[in-house]
């Protein structure tokens, strides 16, 4: 049972990766591997805690799942995203116990090979990926940063993130050592570099804060290795994005086309707020962002689709408007006190940019609770 609450675990981190995969970015192996793993231990008669937590999860899901849009026809997809998160959130929470380095090493590896063969043979890279993955924009849409086994380079950036938290986590359960943690670490935010994403100069942060907390010296070299780093090899996108943010050009900024379109995002759901308080429903957004395209609209960039979601925390807002806030508000309030303020804001970071809400990463650091936290 060790031996497939690890798999279970592999799949959680790499979610989108499946034999014969579906048309979407998240491959639903890891459900069906968690909820094999949860049917059986319910049909063994063994206790499943649920924690009051996991209770309002679940209460909202069913929200969701009744919650139907009359501009829109009905879709499990639009659906079934929360639930998914709240048998993510039960799994972690009565199973974290049972995690072990074995995994995070497996995940960590193939990740770092992904990005090795990448780098090298990228054209090998992208035929034999297809395989397991149906999108890959590294070679669609010409983005220089890396996505080894994720679909985009920002996908790559939340999976390291979560994998660093979850190793840190091991580190304070006494499950991994301070050497094997900082070694995961560096591999982390040397993975997170290569993204090359706006998403990843945060989570860069957040690896060092992490490391300076296991070692100094480290920290120092660091430094100076991106030092020369930038002066030799940064790329002209990278570089471009950089000399915004320090340039404090607010206009170029808005511009960037990732950003912008974020930025589209959180527009249609203010508009939204502002005409539905129930929200839209399920798969209500297009409508929506349709309706707010075509009002006074602060965003010059024209290569912007509004219709597009890149935030599933605008999506929600838009489908389930205030109910979905009280939610929100009310489970990290609650968890305030029982988890890592780190998880805490990283999950709503991976909720409030890119991420499907269905993302098993927002959940498992929700659920990630150290013995001294409980």
């Amino acid at each position: 049972m060790n031996a497939f609450n690890g798999l279970v675990l592999v799949s959680c981190l790499l979610p989108f990766l499946m034999v014969f995969p579906i048309e979407s970015d998240l491959q639903p192996l890891y459900l069906l591997l968690v909820l094999l793993l949860l049917m059986f231990y319910a049909i063994q008669n063994l206790k499943i805690k649920i924690d009051k937590e996991g209770l309002l999860i679940f209460i909202f899901s069913l929200y969701v799942m009744l919650h139907i849009s009359e501009n829109h026809e009905y879709d499990i997809k639009n659906h079934i995203g929360v639930f998914s998160g709240f048998l993510i959130y039960i799994y972690v929470t009565n199973f974290k116990d049972n995690f072990s380095k074995k995994p995070l090493y497996l995940v960590i590896g193939l990740l770092v090979v992904g990005a090795v063969i990448q780098l090298i043979v990228p054209n090998l890279f992208v035929e034999s990926i297809s395989v397991v993955m149906p999108y890959n924009r590294y070679s669609s849409e010409g983005i220089r940063g890396l996505t080894s086994l994720t679909p985009e380079p920002s996908f790559l950036a939340g999976t390291i993130i979560v994998i660093a938290l979850l190793c840190k986590y091991l580190e304070e359960e006494s499950k991994i050592n301070k050497n094997e943690c900082l070694t995961i670490l560096i591999f982390c935010l040397i993975l997170e570099h290569l993204t090359l994403s706006i998403t990843s100069f945060f989570f860069v942060l957040i690896i060092l804060y992490l490391i300076h907390k296991l070692s100094k010296i480290i920290i120092y070299g660091y430094f100076l290795i991106v030092l020369i780093s930038l002066m030799l090899f940064i790329n002209e996108a990278a570089e471009t994005r950089i000399l915004i943010i320090f340039n404090k050009d607010l206009i170029e900024l808005i511009l960037d086309q990732s950003i912008s379109q974020r930025l589209s995002n959180i527009n249609t759901a203010i508009y939204s707020l502002n005409h539905s308080i129930l929200g839209g429903g399920g798969g209500s957004f297009e409508y929506f962002a349709t309706q707010a395209s075509m009002q006074p609209f602060f965003i010059l960039n024209d290569d912007i689709r509004p219709e597009m979601i890149v935030s599933s925390f605008s999506k929600m807002v838009v489908e389930h408007s205030y109910p979905f806030l009280i939610f929100v508000l009310s489970l990290y309030i609650g968890l305030i006190k029982k988890v890592s303020f780190l998880n805490l804001i990283v999950s709503f970071s991976l909720l409030l940019f890119s991420f499907s809400i269905s993302f098993p990463g927002i959940w498992m650091l929700l659920a990630l609770r150290s013995k001294y936290k409980e």
